[in-house]
């Protein structure tokens, strides 16, 4: 891997973790309580935001958490009537506008994780034979621990018997 690539690489992860702390405090701090629509219009393509349960509604406990998050910002930003409302707006929105900055940068990630791959494909092929890049592919690919992962997670709660989602056997 290049050090190019790797800073790329590390810099999209921490982008990752730095919006998913935002986000959440971002959220908590959104003005469910406020009486306005718990998220701003939402084109039929983008994500709806500030989700909390099946049926859209904040839970009494979140209800609580962000009406106390929105008493803490009131007081110690000497908050008048008429500048809650529109803050609290600004913040939910921003939220919203840093999830959509959030998926783009996914998606560039993801792009650039399929590049990266590829290029270690051609590597291996200089090392391996067809029969072993064939067992590659299947056992030790990107796809193939993606798969895996997404087995364990459904194998998941399947009680005594599983392997743990190991996918091993027992030889």
């Amino acid at each position: 891997m290049t050090n190019t690539t790797l800073k790329a690489a590390l810099s999209f992860i921490g982008l990752f973790v730095a919006g998913v702390v935002s986000g959440y405090f971002l959220a908590v701090v959104s003005g469910a309580s406020t009486g306005l629509p718990a998220q701003p219009p939402v084109t039929a393509e983008a994500p709806r935001p500030d989700v909390r349960t099946p049926d859209g509604e904040f839970t009494p406990e979140l209800q609580a958490r962000i009406r106390e998050m929105q008493d803490h910002m009131i007081t110690n930003l000497n908050l008048s009537e008429e500048q809650q409302q529109p803050l609290f707006e600004m913040i939910r929105y921003n939220h919203y506008e840093r999830r959509s900055m959030m998926q783009q940068s996914r998606q560039q990630f993801r792009e650039l994780m399929d590049q990266h791959d590829a290029a270690f494909h051609e590597q291996l092929l200089t090392v391996l034979d067809e029969r072993q890049i064939v067992i590659w592919d299947s056992l030790y690919s990107r796809e193939a621990q993606m798969r895996r992962q997404q087995q364990q997670q459904r194998g998941q709660g399947q009680g005594a018997g599983s392997d743990g989602g190991r996918g091993r056997s027992q030889n």
